[in-house]
């Protein structure tokens, strides 16, 4: 997928590559670009279509299958919070499109109380899903 991932093109940043003092020593534009795809260690695609599929987090909690990832959690009952229900947010991910660090996680806030977050059923809690914005054509 990396490969095929041309959207660093349309941007400036190697458009100067060929007037640096790089340049002189053979890594112009085309260098430049060929360094872009080599290097790049995070590609997250923030779209409804990044949400799901095969991903892989490190994060605790946090479980991934073929269908996206899933974070869970037990509600916090302390002198310092008190949640009316367990945190699950799902999907709770965003597809790392360079496979190297990882999905990008919504792990919601460490105290959920009296925010939007705070539901009794956690099935209808807010996701990634609540955060994604659209026209009808650019998501």
């Amino acid at each position: 997928l990396l490969e095929e991932n041309t959207e660093h093109l349309g941007n400036d940043t190697c458009s100067s590559a060929d007037t640096l003092p790089s340049a002189s020593a053979g890594c112009g534009v085309e260098c430049c670009r060929r360094l872009l795809n080599e290097g790049t260690v995070g590609d997250w695609d923030f779209s409804a279509d990044s949400m799901y599929g095969n991903q892989r987090s490190n994060y605790p909690n946090v479980s991934c299958s073929d269908a996206g990832c899933v974070y869970q959690r037990s509600m916090l009952q302390t002198s310092l919070c008190t949640e009316a229900g367990n945190t699950r947010i799902s999907p709770s991910s965003f597809r790392d499109r360079a496979n190297v660090m990882g999905a990008a996680m919504l792990l919601g806030p460490a105290c959920k109380e009296l925010t939007d977050w705070d539901t009794p059923d956690p099935d209808k809690g807010l996701s990634a899903n609540s955060f994604l914005v659209n026209n009808g054509v650019i998501e």
